[in-house]
């Protein structure tokens, strides 16, 4: 990669993302200057042996100023990194380019790349046209919004692998089509899931997002595939591709377990009655997976096949334990009100809801809304809230659900505890104990993962005593 030797690069923000951005610029020869907005002793380890190398300048985000950014060539930034960030601002006066590490790396891969994006079920939708691709065959990885980061996967780009890449509305947010160093990535396939409020603590409203969000579509030509999921209208997005699926319209049989796809002139009808995800969503994400895998050239017994071993991830409407009669069901990726609702659709028991976090700027009233209009207010029997927006969603939701309780506390594994005790006095015997917070994890846990992780750890040593 010769287009990057001697040329000096910015790479602002030192995350997982951006470090492997900035080691594989470094092996290609760049000059490199490194940035963040932590001081440089919080960075990662694992990018600290590169500080010490030649042609290598670093520096906290608050210290550059303007003749740090003069001189330029490119500015590759990370998906966490905010468009009015200072550094970027600054470099508007030198009309210094920037684009997403991911967008740089999908640029560079030879093989095929399939982009896949939306508010909700991203990553089960990765895994599993990952998981389809493979029992049929193919060669393929996935990265991006998912672990690991495209670049560092660079030692297995060939024409011939397929790259499924779950993509952000934060990394979408930087692919740009103007940049013209070299030819810009296009999407055989590109799948937007859904698209409902989230992230609005970083987008400036829904439109913003949105329009972040459809942007995968203009990487693509006539002859690529597009899926559009429930909640985007036709004539909101402009789509290059003739070959256009929207998710709706495709019959997905809840009774006949049957999916009918007209692919390539041809109806196709696959049964997917060993398809063991509940909820319409699921089905949108398996009927996604499985037209991307066509697309691709997976065959419809390898597919079928799939479909049958195939394994969700984590914290998905993961079924944990029944105790005494009662489910409980870990849910904590739903990080907005949108999966919350798509949980809720998917569970006919009467329920008692663990919910509540660091809020991501929704307004609760559409839950509340929600809830009575679709006559599941009267499936939810009780509600325990946690966290920074507990209290908030309970006044919100006050008169609706009929039993709750708020449990304070600053310390993440205090709270779940207590919180998993509580639902399960308020549970009876037929009823369903649900972790589905509609927020953040980071007031309380590092992450979605830790938080899940630890209701599991609670329900597990509920059953045990």
């Amino acid at each position: 990669m010769e287009y990057f030797r001697d040329k000096k690069i910015c790479v602002l923000g030192m995350g997982v993302s951006g470090k492997a951005a900035a080691k594989w610029l470094f092996e290609k020869g760049a000059n490199l200057l490194l940035a963040d907005d932590l001081p440089v002793d919080k960075w990662d380890k694992g990018i600290h042996p590169l500080l010490n190398a030649k042609n290598v300048f670093f520096k906290c985000s608050d210290e550059i100023e303007k003749e740090d950014i003069e001189g330029l060539d490119l500015i590759v930034v990370s998906p966490g990194i905010p468009k009015k960030h200072k550094v970027l601002s600054l470099s508007k006066e030198f009309s210094i380019p920037h684009v997403g590490d991911l967008y740089l790396a999908a640029s560079l891969w030879k093989g095929p790349l399939i982009g896949i994006t939306g508010t909700n079920g991203k990553t089960t939708t990765t895994l599993l046209t990952l998981h389809l691709l493979k029992e049929g065959g193919l060669d393929a990885i996935c990265a991006g919004n998912i672990s690991p980061p495209l670049f560092d996967l660079m030692d297995k780009n060939s024409e011939k692998t397929i790259a499924v890449l779950e993509i952000s509305s934060f990394q979408l947010e930087y692919f740009n089509k103007d940049f013209d160093w070299f030819e810009h990535p296009f999407f055989n396939v590109a799948v937007c899931l859904n698209i409902a409020t989230d992230h609005l603590d970083r987008h400036k409203d829904l439109g913003d997002y949105k329009k972040a969000k459809l942007n995968l579509f203009k990487f693509q030509e006539k002859a690529h595939t597009a899926i559009i999921g429930r909640g985007i209208k036709e004539d909101e997005i402009n789509i290059p591709s003739k070959n256009v699926f929207y998710l709706e319209d495709i019959i997905n049989g809840k009774e006949k377990r049957t999916l009918e796809i007209l692919f390539k002139g041809k109806k196709i009808s696959l049964d997917i009655s060993k398809w063991g995800l509940k909820g319409r969503h699921n089905l949108d994400n398996l009927t996604s997976s499985i037209i991307s895998a066509l697309t691709l050239g997976a065959s419809k017994k390898a597919i079928l096949e799939g479909i049958s071993n195939f394994k969700a991830p984590s914290h998905r409407m993961e079924f944990l334990a029944e105790i005494d009669g009662i489910k409980f069901i870990d849910d904590s990726k739903a990080t907005n009100i949108h999966a919350l609702k798509a949980a809720l659709r998917a569970i006919n028991s009467g329920l008692i809801l663990i919910l509540g976090g660091l809020g991501k700027g929704e307004n609760f009233e559409d839950l509340a809304y929600f809830l009575k209009k679709n006559g599941v207010a009267k499936r939810v029997r009780g509600a325990v809230y946690i966290g920074k927006e507990g209290s908030r969603i309970k006044n919100i939701l006050k008169g609706i659900i009929p039993r709750d309780v708020v449990i304070h506390d600053d310390k993440g594994d205090i709270v779940m505890k207590k919180a998993v005790i509580a639902a399960r006095e308020m549970a009876k015997e037929g009823d369903t104990v649900l972790l589905s917070p509609a927020c953040a994890s980071f007031d309380l846990f590092s992450s979605y993962k830790e938080r899940g992780e630890i209701f599991k750890r609670e329900v597990f040593a509920l059953k045990n005593s």
